[in-house]
């Protein structure tokens, strides 16, 4: 199933791992025996929403919650159940990286609901991972889910990197042009990465610990684990944005050299020509009674005394260090 194409869907888990699909996700009083019912639907579908609202069981807390529209990542245990948010990077055409999609749970120890408004690929991860019956449990759900976001993420970084380095080896070389828009555009996915980022360590640091009963000992320790890689991602982050503003303050500083060299030469041309324009301009004079006016040889008098003051201009800023 692609990104696009996630809409609302439901899956039976039997004790032994294995998963079917139903077509759509099956009402609260005709939910088919499984040790396990996934319930995904589409925050967009009217219906949906309205059975969420009002025939799902849910508690109306966390109903209010799953159908925000501004979520941050975050774990609440309301009744019996457990309210999750996370979010996954948008990998949807045309979208910005760090425009994270929320995914929305409502977990309790038979069931998992969730909701997106926004096509999610994780989606589709999760579906493969069902086919391999890799999970049993609301436990191990929830679990494959976190390992699904952090993969998705470790790509997304490891293409900011490269892309970094790629911006580097240019600034070495010189070739500036155009490179900082590209040098913001890392640093801003960057700060929006670690913006939801961050939370959603917290979030899952809050699952591991937290009073679920539907959680075992296995499922506490892959969320911790699952909390120390989105550490390392958020660390990670911070190290691409220490090198991009660590490109931008050298890109700055080559931008800064080479105005400085620029305004160095025209310094230089200025102080050489300054005496020869006084001189040629006072004997340029158009008065009487300049000095040999009428000899031939003056004119080539007077350019050959410039060319040598011109050389002595120039060998006295060497002297002084003009040149370094």
């Amino acid at each position: 199933m692609s990104a696009d194409e996630n809409g609302s869907f439901a899956y039976t888990i039997m004790p032994d791992g294995t998963a079917t699909r139903l077509d759509a996700p099956p009402d609260a009083s005709e939910a088919p025996s499984c040790a396990l019912l996934w319930r995904h639907i589409d925050g967009n579908d009217t219906a949906c929403r309205e059975w969420l609202e009002k025939r799902s069981g849910v508690p109306e807390a966390a109903v209010w919650s799953l159908l925000e529209l501004e979520t941050r990542p975050r774990t609440a245990k309301i009744a019996e159940g457990a309210l999750v948010i996370l979010r996954g990077v948008n990998e949807n055409p045309d979208a910005d990286p760090d425009d994270l999609v929320s995914i929305r749970l409502w977990v309790t120890a038979g069931e998992v609901l969730s909701i997106n408004f926004r096509p999610l690929l994780a989606i589709a991860d999760m579906e493969h991972v069902l086919r391999d019956r890799a999970v049993r449990d609301a436990g191990d759900f929830i679990v494959e889910l976190a390992d699904v976001l952090i993969r998705r993420l470790d790509h997304t970084l490891d293409d900011l990197s490269q892309s970094l380095d790629l911006l580097e080896e240019d600034v070495i070389d010189e070739r500036r042009r155009h490179l900082r828009p590209r040098i913001g555009k890392v640093r801003r996915t960057a700060i929006g990465l670690r913006r939801f980022i961050s939370p959603q360590r917290d979030a899952l640091t809050q699952l591991a610990s937290g009073p679920f009963a539907f959680f075992d000992e296995s499922d506490r320790i892959n969320l911790s684990a699952a909390a120390n890689s989105v550490s390392r991602i958020i660390e990670e982050i911070d190290a691409v944005r220490d090198q991009a503003a660590v490109l931008s303050d050298q890109l700055s500083d080559l931008r800064q050299e080479a105005v400085g060299n620029r305004t160095l030469v025209l310094s230089i041309v200025s102080a050489v020509f300054l005496p020869l324009t006084f001189i040629t301009g006072l004997i340029g004079m158009n008065v009487a009674g300049i000095p040999y006016a009428d000899k031939a040889w003056a004119f080539y008098a007077i350019v050959g005394f410039n060319v040598a003051l011109g050389v002595g201009v120039l060998a006295w800023l060497r002297v002084k260090g003009w040149f370094r």
